[in-house]
């Protein structure tokens, strides 16, 4: 199957360290089978002027036959790393679907707001 017959939809692109990013993964027509199945994989690289790395960091089953298509759910890490773009090098978030060529869609993941405690 290649990466036309999948649509990968995220529900927010920006996310907080700690939150899930939720979505859903649909197989268009010429791909849709009863048993097709993928991981959608939530992954942050690095670029730049650095050594290249790429951590995943979670990773989800789908089986998205049908019109609905699948929903996923991954966390991100309380670690982070968060979303960086710098002078030397960046870090980087997508969530995926590996293949010949992956799905990805970027998302920004960045520092979780702490709501101050009202007496």
């Amino acid at each position: 199957m290649t990466g036309a017959d999948l649509t990968l939809e995220v529900e927010t692109t920006r996310v907080a360290v700690g939150d899930e990013v939720t979505g859903r993964v649909r197989v268009g027509p010429a791909g849709a089978s009863a048993d097709t199945s993928f991981s959608v994989e939530l992954l942050w690289r690095t670029s730049g002027q650095c050594q290249s790395e790429e951590k995943i960091v979670a990773t989800q089953p789908v089986s998205p036959a049908g019109p609905g298509g699948a929903p996923f759910r991954l966390r991100i890490p309380q670690g982070g790393p968060m979303t960086y773009v710098g002078r030397t090098f960046a870090i980087d978030w997508c969530v995926r679907i590996p293949g010949d060529p992956p799905v990805e869609e970027p998302i920004t993941v960045v520092a979780a707001v702490q709501s101050p405690q009202m007496p």
